[in-house]
């Protein structure tokens, strides 16, 4: 494209929502999230513009972007990230670096920057709504923890399919592991009766222990809240079992069994400040907004 030529525009034709495999996967990390991830599953095949958005096509030099690598995955130790060059669209993001990284992995995406690979941003699955592609374009909305809203991020990039691919091939590992990790009928009923068994005052205890062994599906914990006597043993196994969900985007459906909405305020607040701690201690300085 030529100096001073304007920029074409491309409006993207469909939305890659990935609710379906996320569903099972357990992507959404605030009712806010939760809400919107659903609804957008409802409204999969409305118009890209109404979703994420118009994006412009930007030739920048796409031909002479370094090829995609890849590198440990920080999140699975049996598994490797792949890491994309690309240009951001968005005004804020180009003052941090006119180029970047976008490396896809199952933490999420993260933006780095080219020289030294320092975190621009991270965006875990948990807080990823949906995204979008067009040639040479790419967009993804997420949850901002911060700013209580979704927000939207567009790049040019040359390696778009790739991309995809490299997204799927994440979505799928974290599926499988969560299914094979999840609890059978026979065991859930076994623990139900160690549940039942114990003193009420102990079963948050025993529910601790149970949960690192295995994946619970949303009705499943449902079950489990409704063994516990008082509001504040609702509130812990809530957010103890939050984080081992198979289908986390259904975990609304569990808060319906807290007391009021002051309890439900409550398990989101503590499951987002521990998302932030548990940020902290890998190393991601709790970067896990958009870059300010």
């Amino acid at each position: 494209m030529g100096a001073g030529a304007s920029k074409p525009r491309v409006e993207l034709p469909k939305l890659q929502n990935p609710l379906p495999a996320i569903q099972a996967a357990g992507q959404a990390v605030t009712q806010q999230a939760a809400e919107a991830a659903s609804q957008a599953a409802n409204n999969a095949t409305a118009p890209i513009n109404n979703i994420v958005g118009t994006l412009w096509s930007d030739e920048q030099n796409l031909d002479a972007l370094e090829q995609p690598y890849e590198k440990k995955d920080e999140g699975r130790a049996d598994a490797t990230s792949k890491c994309f060059y690309v240009y951001p669209h968005d005004e804020e993001f180009k003052k941090k670096s006119p180029k970047m990284v976008l490396e896809i992995s199952s933490l999420g995406f993260r933006l780095l920057r080219p020289e030294t690979e320092a975190p621009l941003g991270l965006y875990s699955w948990g807080q990823i709504h949906s995204w979008a592609h067009a040639p040479n374009d790419f967009a993804f909305r997420h949850f901002d923890e911060g700013r209580g809203t979704i927000l939207r991020h567009s790049f040019a990039a040359r390696d778009v399919d790739q991309m995809l691919v490299q997204i799927q091939f994440v979505i799928d590992g974290i599926l499988t592991e969560r299914k094979r990790l999840a609890v059978s009928p026979e065991a859930f009923t076994a623990i139900m009766q160690q549940l039942e068994a114990t003193d009420p005052s102990q079963r948050v205890d025993l529910l601790a222990k149970l949960v690192k062994d295995h994946y619970f599906f949303s009705s499943q914990g449902t079950e489990v809240m409704r063994t516990l006597p008082t509001t504040f043993e609702k509130v812990d196994a809530a957010v103890l079992l939050h984080g081992r969900l198979v289908d986390q985007t259904s975990f609304s459906q569990m808060l319906e069994n807290a007391d009021c909405q002051g309890d439900k305020d409550n398990i989101w607040h503590r499951i987002t400040s521990l998302r932030k701690a548990n940020s902290i201690a890998r190393g991601d300085r709790g970067d896990k907004r958009a870059p300010r």
